[in-house]
């Protein structure tokens, strides 16, 4: 009977674990499904970073004071007087940790474990009337000792290192269980309950946590089976290969569920390491883009801006900086825009175009606007996201100076070329007229020589200037 119960609790538990995680990859399932199919008419609202202009989602901002800020770089150092954030960086919140839960739904199961046994021993003695009224203080003990735990222990599971944190709980159990097998005086076997605590130091606590928690089960076992040797004779020899075969059971399931709480852990570290990763990712394109001169704006298939960088959000503007989210439908000026994004949506492949911004009583703005989608609709469809289209923005006006000033170095770099040809040949030409100046007596012929002279400094005087420009 007893290996039935063993085997029923170990598929419970591995049911219970199973349930945990296929719930868990559901809960991302749907939530990954739901950001893909919730309506877009109110996204979530976007808030403006105080020292840089960058909008960012609310709940990912950093808010210090009645301000907020993209990063912690960008946010001012905290005052004296307030006490530090003694949190681990990309710490997920506490309450949503896998072990924590694990470690409330034990806590939960020692309540119900004990509130069971204090009703059977109650129902007991409604039926027996001289039944020992011992069990039944045990039993109300060990439910006041679960509640206990359950109330004062709630926040945090103990250090899984072996050590007295593990008396309230795995102490008492193993207490509670030994006591009510040795005041029992019927055929009802307690030992099955020695799985609960086992599990809980295979599950929360470390390998020696584990082991040493079924050894001591084991060694009940024995002692327990020695007892029924003394008072009641009998073949003992069977009752200690009973006693061997369920610790041996035990030690099997301890082993066992350590291996699987080792892999969750192991999980949660890569979790936590892509988290780490990705926040990094995001934190280092949101400074490219808020450095970025050209205007970046990032438009959904529903026509709303969902995230624009402060040089997008000045091209659009006529005025003020309007703010995030906005729709390319709310102003007549943002037309050619979108247009622009409704046909990358249609073709699904990147465009350019030059656009005019046509505001009220202002010259056009000239954009040159380029265009690409972040997956087509086939992949987002497999992949439970959006499509979202990102703009880029480039004025016309910087873009035909900088040609201006491009075209102003080239001419440059061809003049001093120029400049640095006609030196080589003047120079031959200055010191050949010096060495026929040499030869000559008639002075009309020195005078021209001289004439040559002159002009050939002249000549190089000009393409000194041209260098130095």
């Amino acid at each position: 009977m007893k290996y039935l119960v063993l085997l029923v609790v170990l598929v419970l538990a591995y049911g219970w674990w199973r349930s945990q995680r296929r719930a868990q990859v559901r809960s991302h399932t749907d939530a990954a499904r739901q950001g893909a199919t919730r309506p877009l008419a109110a996204p979530q609202d976007m808030v403006a970073c105080a020292h840089c202009g960058l909008h960012v989602p609310r709940a990912e901002a950093l808010a210090h004071g009645t301000h907020f800020y993209c990063c912690t770089e960008h946010r001012p150092p905290m005052p004296a007087n307030t006490a530090p954030d003694t949190r681990p960086p990309f710490s997920p919140n506490l309450e949503e940790t896998p072990f924590l839960r694990l470690w409330h739904g034990f806590l939960t199961g020692r309540v119900m474990v004990a509130l069971a046994l204090l009703l059977l021993q109650a129902l007991g003695q409604l039926i027996n009337q001289n039944a020992d009224p011992w069990p039944l203080a045990v039993s109300a003990a060990y439910l006041a000792a679960t509640l206990a735990v359950r109330i004062l222990g709630r926040h945090a599971p103990p250090e899984p290192q072996a050590g007295p944190q593990w008396l309230p709980s795995i102490g008492v159990d193993l207490a509670a269980v030994c006591v009510l097998q040795w005041l029992h005086t019927g055929g009802m076997n307690f030992t099955a309950l020695l799985g609960l605590p086992i599990l809980m130091a295979a599950v929360l606590g470390t390998l020696t946590l584990a082991l040493g928690t079924t050894a001591c089960a084991t060694l009940l076992l024995l002692a327990w089976a020695w007892w029924l040797g003394e008072t009641t004779g009998g073949d003992a020899s069977q009752r200690y290969l009973q006693a061997a075969l369920t610790g041996t059971g035990y030690f099997i399931v301890a082993f066992l569920v350590h291996q699987l709480s080792i892999r969750l852990v192991r999980e949660r570290q890569v979790a936590l390491h892509n988290r780490r990763a990705a926040l990094v990712q995001r934190q280092v394109s949101a400074l490219v883009i808020q450095n970025l001169t050209d205007g970046v704006l990032v438009v959904d298939e529903n026509d709303v801006v969902r995230v624009a960088n402060p040089a997008g959000l000045q091209l659009l503007a006529s005025g003020a900086l309007p703010d995030l989210p906005l729709t390319l439908q709310s102003a007549s000026p943002w037309k050619p825009l979108l247009i622009l994004a409704r046909r990358t949506f249609r073709h699904e492949q990147p465009q350019t175009a030059d656009v005019d911004l046509l505001h009220p009583g202002q010259s056009p703005t000239g954009l040159h606007v380029r265009t690409w989608l972040t997956s087509t609709r086939e992949a987002a469809s497999e992949a439970h996201t959006e499509r979202l289209c990102v703009m880029f923005l480039h004025d016309l006006r910087e873009m035909e100076a900088r040609l201006r000033t491009e075209k102003l170095a080239a001419m440059g770099r061809m003049s001093a070329a120029v400049a640095h040809e006609i030196r080589n040949p003047l120079a031959a030409i200055v010191q050949a007229n010096a060495l026929l100046e040499e030869d000559l007596h008639d002075p009309a012929q020195k005078r021209l020589a001289h004439m040559v002279q002159q002009n050939a400094d002249r000549l190089a005087r000009i393409a000194e200037e041209v260098l130095d420009i």
